[in-house]
């Protein structure tokens, strides 16, 4: 096995690339702001690869009106399968890790996500604490950054939102059913904007920060609901990495 270190914000990590092939193809690695490669710019950063599923009030929360969250028996190395039900669909919510946005903080997340099935509705991002993220063929919360699929179709945009006014990218991309895909975006504090990502390539920046970065305390959530077909969405890893200044 090859293991390797990366040190950023003071924090030394060690990764094993057997077990986690992802890396060296991650948004940051591929994109890296440079001054998080300093001690001076201070950097939280998390990575859950599923290789443990935890539960509880500083763990993840499901939340399911007919579907099941649980690791995979079927896919190496740790995988969460979310699987919807006729109808129904099932959220996993990491409650204890609160983000607070804003528009002079570097901000970066992504997950590396599959779909059984493209007639299903999708979203992954930021929210504040929520049951279900998608409420029919819409999102529910108020306020959040979302990576979604919505039409039944698999294709994803990227979409803002501020006590209720939101602004939306153009579609980044499409799943190909079976088939994983990296789905992320970046909150750029030396431009001002947030751009979305489907597997590196980026879509168009949305620049009204202002107007739509919500202000208040969002959590990382993935969510599955079915619209026809009932799907599974499966997700090798997500990460997130926060600036704190």
């Amino acid at each position: 096995m090859m293991t390797k270190a990366r040190q950023a914000g003071g924090v030394l990590t060690f990764k094993d690339r057997d077990l986690s092939p992802a890396d060296d193809r991650t948004l940051w690695e591929r994109l890296p702001a440079l001054a998080w490669l300093t001690e001076a710019y201070p950097l939280a950063r998390f990575r859950e690869d599923f290789h443990l599923f935890a539960r509880g009030a500083d763990g993840w929360v499901v939340s399911s009106d007919g579907g099941t969250a649980a690791l995979s028996t079927a896919d190496p190395n740790g995988v969460l399968s979310l699987a919807s039900a006729s109808g129904q669909g099932v959220q996993a919510q990491l409650a204890g890790l609160p983000v607070l946005c804003s528009s002079s903080r570097w901000l970066w997340m992504e997950a590396y996500v599959k779909a059984s099935a493209l007639t299903g509705r999708f979203a992954l991002g930021l929210a504040p604490t929520t049951t279900s993220a998608i409420s029919g063929s819409s999102l529910a919360p108020t306020d959040g950054i979302f990576l979604h699929s919505l039409g039944g179709d698999g294709s994803f945009s990227l979409s803002m939102r501020k006590a209720g006014v939101s602004s939306s990218s153009a579609v980044l991309g499409t799943l190909a059913a079976g088939t994983l895909a990296r789905l992320g975006f970046v909150l750029d504090a030396s431009a001002g904007t947030l751009t979305g990502y489907m597997d590196g390539v980026a879509g168009a920046s949305m620049t009204t920060l202002s107007a739509n970065l919500p202000v208040v305390g969002l959590s990382p959530f993935l969510c599955c609901r079915a619209a026809g077909t009932a799907p599974v969405l499966s997700v090798d890893y997500l990460e997130l990495a926060a600036g704190r200044a």
